[in-house]
């Protein structure tokens, strides 16, 4: 059987994968280049091809799973939505990512270090972006 190289992209996404392992296993903090990439099996120095460090990882790892939910959304939308479609399709794929990634979220967005700042944006987006959709509904 012939072996083939991994991508750039696939050995990021397989670092991602890692450290979203490990924080449903044992929280964010756990997270490290050096954990990572013993996960892998790989050495420590690759990681740093794909991302500046720890924190720029879970960030990476925080960006990829709001942006799964994004796109699925967009997907399940209308090509014209109204406001009622925003929160029908919103409300299932909310529920959905409870089922397959509700762990990771959660851990995701609770924490209380490096992605504290990304994870209080992301709710004061959510906010204005619901707040924003009523006004246009209702008035």
């Amino acid at each position: 059987m012939k072996q083939t190289r991994m991508t750039g992209s696939e050995r990021k996404a397989r670092f991602l994968d890692a450290a979203a392992e490990m924080v449903i296993d044992q929280g964010v903090f756990a997270v490290t280049m050096e954990g990572v990439a013993q996960k892998l099996g790989v050495a420590k120095s690759l990681g740093y091809r794909y991302f500046t460090g720890r924190d720029d990882l879970l960030a990476a790892l925080y960006d990829r799973e709001n942006q799964i939910y994004v796109d699925r959304l967009e997907d399940e939308l209308p090509s014209d939505p109204s406001f009622d479609d925003w929160i029908r399709g919103a409300c299932k794929l909310w529920f959905r990512r409870a089922d397959e990634r509700g762990e990771l979220f959660t851990r995701l967005i609770s924490d209380n270090g490096p992605l504290a700042a990304r994870a209080k944006a992301g709710q004061r987006a959510n906010v204005k972006g619901w707040a924003d959709g009523i006004q246009k509904a209702y008035g």
